[in-house]
């Protein structure tokens, strides 16, 4: 059985958990703390979670996890072109990700980081957004690539959820994907309402 190793937290950890989700498989998630990690770290290939086991092979590393996960479960694409728009599209969302995760969110709620998140999210995150739903523009199915699901859309609402978990309620991120971005905000709500993973959403163990 699959075994998955990530701190109890969403992170860079959700849109694997999403697939696996999606796919139905059966797994074992291990949720460690942050001493929990510098313990085990010297023990392993690389010193970085998430880190998913399956028999004898160890991963380190989201991506290459969620691209061994979206291959596992024929997620990745018809042909060779189609699996490179789906990392493309991994890719985009990835950066906008690491970004923000590596902005400064310390400090209270006030006032002030209220303002800073909004501008973040006018001068830095909106601009993609527009750029994507442009992207959606040009596409004549559902699905991000192709003409069914790959983890390319999984990994869009993954990314989604994560800006508005941060940066809202102060920037309405996910108000302004359906007022602004009509064709972002329909992808996501097809995808969020998939059942695997509508379900996995309301059971509690996304974290």
């Amino acid at each position: 059985m699959l075994k998955l190793t990530y701190y109890h937290a969403r992170g860079c950890c959700d849109a694997i958990r999403l697939i696996l989700a999606q796919s139905g498989t059966p797994y074992v998630e291990v949720n460690i703390t942050g001493a929990e990690f510098i313990l085990i770290k010297p023990k392993l290939t690389f010193s970085v979670i998430p880190m998913l086991e399956d028999g004898h092979l160890t991963l380190h590393h989201h991506n290459c996890i969620t691209r061994y996960l979206a291959h596992r479960f024929n997620l990745s694409g018809e042909t060779p072109e189609e699996e490179a728009l789906c990392d493309m599209w991994n890719e985009e969302c990835d950066n906008l990700l690491q970004n923000l995760w590596r902005a400064d969110w310390e400090g209270e709620e006030s006032v002030a980081m209220r303002q800073i998140k909004q501008a973040y999210f006018q001068k830095e995150i909106k601009p993609c957004l527009a750029e994507m739903n442009e992207a959606l523009s040009h596409l004549s199915t559902p699905y991000l690539v192709g003409n069914r699901l790959t983890y390319a859309d999984i990994v869009l609402k993954s990314a989604l959820d994560s800006i508005e978990r941060v940066l809202s309620p102060e920037s309405n991120v996910l108000r302004v994907v359906f007022d602004e971005f009509l064709l972002l905000g329909l992808h996501y709500s097809h995808i969020s309402e998939l059942p695997k993973i509508k379900s996995f959403c309301a059971s509690g163990k996304r974290f």
